[in-house]
């Protein structure tokens, strides 16, 4: 019948049918057995699984009470509710299993300030298992008395005796804007909503007499409010990045000393414009500099430099390089010659050039290749900060005011590394707060049908797919390279099956088109994709030094040439989300990550709108996006 009515159904494989009329052949005897025990009220609270609130200690001590509790129904999520409304953040699961640990993040699926932690998991060693649930306990700010639970042979080592050194490098919370309403009445209000006992109180204060009217509106008053902070409070902590114009000088500075011009393979032409800039720059207040020319490096290192290796080897060539080899390839040539720079010991700065490479006014056309530069000169300037000089995005047109303000900027305007030349003047990035949203706008994105998921049995994506499964999706495909025998994977697809939704993973390198329209056609005849969500990528701890171009090309691959596939694959208008997750490291970089951060930086979050590749979001998620 409830099949019939498009409901899911799942058989349970159990020994009895508790809380099921089947168990009524037995009540009598139990019963009896039940009535010759002696009882005791309990030393802590008991929320009941057969009221779903907290139980008094007449309740529990009656036989009759505990008969009850083998026929009737369970009521877990009423008895979440009332823990969560309680107070209560941290839930420890005893027990063989993991089972109510994952029903309980199902129960409070909109709730980040609740974590479930099981003592014991399956195929796992139950020392290592326990000790990893009490040090989950003990990061969320639990007491734990770590004497009685063991040490496993740890010792207590004192603290150091100077005092600890505290530099704070992250943006700090926007402060609260004023409330234009009375504190006093707030206060007041919320008093009575957070205490069940003070409901009649509560009603007498709206002039309510029934009150069965008003039974239920504390706890969902109480609820809505929890949630309006928690939003409040991840509002005030976003940030993106903008684009302010720099202030430049009537006399502007000038350039001094040898340059070297390194320009795009098979475009001799490409630089002609910076170099007559350049040299003419002496009527305009610039001191004109000895510039040359070399092609873009192939793929050696050590033709990188062209005819001037030997200089540069002996200390004497350019004291700057405004390298222009990023101004029409791939990073490749970048890193070729951030290597062949350091191979030859030269730490003259590299400043690299790109036209597209980023979007300054909104969502707008952006060339992926120029765009994985700006990731991949984040690294740069952290692992080389001698060796680098910055990031500067050219205007498609370049007339003298631009040239002018590319030879102040490479003149080090202001100690400005990322520079964007338009025909306003020279913008400098910069880390700003995101406007909050008005509350209701954006409006959750719920799941449907069958929903696709790249990287999908990685830690990301797993996080994904037990959210989508929570919120409502009946298939969910999980590709990544090794499919089912990626660690954690079978344990996964368990874990989805009791959130209720069916998992199919299989093995498939989203970069490779021909291996990803073969996972697409072993889906069943009739399923269509609802909606994709592209998690995979590939990092490396690889210095920039060590980083070829072989395990460059696949680290940008699985992440860019994959979403190219998909965005090939499927009409975006007729799914419900195409989601493509990016990284904060594309915005600040971090050392031995040059080939991943340059992925991440081929799409970057947008200013409030969207972008040529959004179509919903996945409201909740919260941390999950990088």
């Amino acid at each position: 019948m409830f099949r019939a009515q498009g409901r899911r159904i799942r058989k349970l494989t159990v020994s009895h049918a508790f809380h099921s009329a089947r168990m009524e052949g037995m009540l009598d005897e139990y019963r009896q057995i039940a009535e010759g025990l002696a009882y005791h009220a309990p030393r802590i609270t008991v929320v009941s699984n057969l009221t779903g609130a907290r139980a008094t200690g007449r309740q529990l001590c009656t036989p009759e009470y505990w008969v009850r509790q083998v026929r009737e129904t369970v009521r877990f999520l009423e008895g979440v509710r009332s823990l969560r409304d309680a107070g209560a953040t941290s839930f420890v699961e005893v027990g063989p299993g993991s089972v109510l640990s994952g029903l309980l993040s199902a129960c409070l699926p909109d709730d980040p300030d609740c974590a479930a932690l099981p003592l014991l998991r399956a195929n796992r060693p139950e020392a290592t298992s326990v000790e990893a649930a009490l040090a989950g306990l003990y990061v969320r700010g639990v007491g734990v008395n770590w004497s009685a639970a063991g040490t496993g042979g740890a010792r207590r080592i004192d603290l150091p005796s100077y005092p600890f050194q505290r530099v704070r490098y992250w943006p700090q919370p926007a402060p609260q804007a004023p409330t234009e309403s009375p504190r006093g009445a707030q206060d007041q209000l919320w008093r009575l909503l957070d205490d069940p006992d003070h409901i009649p109180e509560f009603a007498r204060e709206l002039e309510i007499d029934d009150q069965s009217q008003i039974a239920e509106l504390p706890a969902a008053l109480a609820g809505w409010r929890s949630r309006q902070e928690a939003r409040a409070e991840a509002e005030r902590l976003r940030y993106r990045v903008e684009w302010q114009p720099l202030t430049v000088s009537a006399q502007r500075p000038g350039l001094s000393g040898r340059w070297l011009l390194v320009l795009p393979g098979g475009r001799p032409d490409a630089g002609r414009g910076v170099r007559t800039g350049a040299a003419s720059g002496r009527g305009r207040g610039h001191r004109a500099p000895g510039t040359r020319r070399d092609r873009t490096p192939g793929t050696g290192r050590t033709a990188a430099l062209g005819r001037r290796r030997r200089a540069l080897a002996a200390g004497v060539g350019p004291r700057t390089l405004p390298g222009l080899a990023a101004l029409d390839c791939a990073p490749a040539a970048t890193l070729t010659l951030l290597q062949a720079l350091g191979d030859k010991a030269v730490h003259a700065p590299l400043w690299c050039a790109t036209r597209g490479g980023i979007a300054v006014d909104g969502p707008g056309p952006v060339d992926p290749g120029q765009a994985q530069v700006w990731g991949l000169g984040r690294v740069a300037a952290l692992e080389h900060p001698r060796r680098w000089g910055g990031l500067v995005d050219l205007p498609e047109r370049l007339d003298a005011r631009a040239l002018d303000d590319l030879v102040t900027v490479l003149s080090g305007i202001g100690g400005e590394d990322q520079v964007a030349i338009r025909p306003s003047g020279p913008l400098g990035r910069r880390l700003g707060r995101w406007a909050a949203a008005a509350p209701g706008d954006g409006a959750p994105w719920r799941p449907r049908g069958t929903v696709l998921i790249t990287g999908g049995t990685g830690g990301l994506a797993g996080h994904v797919a037990r959210r989508l499964a929570a919120r409502g999706a009946a298939h969910l495909v999980l590709l990544s390279r090794r499919g089912p025998d990626a660690p954690g994977a079978a344990e996964l697809a368990t874990e989805l099956t009791r959130l209720g939704a069916r998992s199919t993973i299989s093995a498939c390198d989203v970069a490779d088109r021909a291996a990803l329209e073969r996972a697409l056609a072993q889906l069943p005849a009739g399923e269509r994709i609802t909606a994709v969500v592209h998690a995979a990528g590939l990092t490396s701890a690889t210095p920039l030094d060590r980083l070829t171009l072989d395990l460059l090309a696949e680290q940008t691959a699985a992440k860019t040439r994959g979403a190219d596939h998909l965005d090939a694959l499927f009409d975006r208008p007729t799914l419900d989300a195409f989601v493509l997750f990016s990284s904060i490291s594309a915005t600040w970089g971090s050392g031995g990550q040059g080939g991943y951060y340059a992925a991440n930086a081929t799409w970057t979050p947008s200013p409030p709108g969207g972008g040529p590749w959004a179509r919903g979001h996945l409201g909740g998620l919260g941390s999950l996006g990088g």
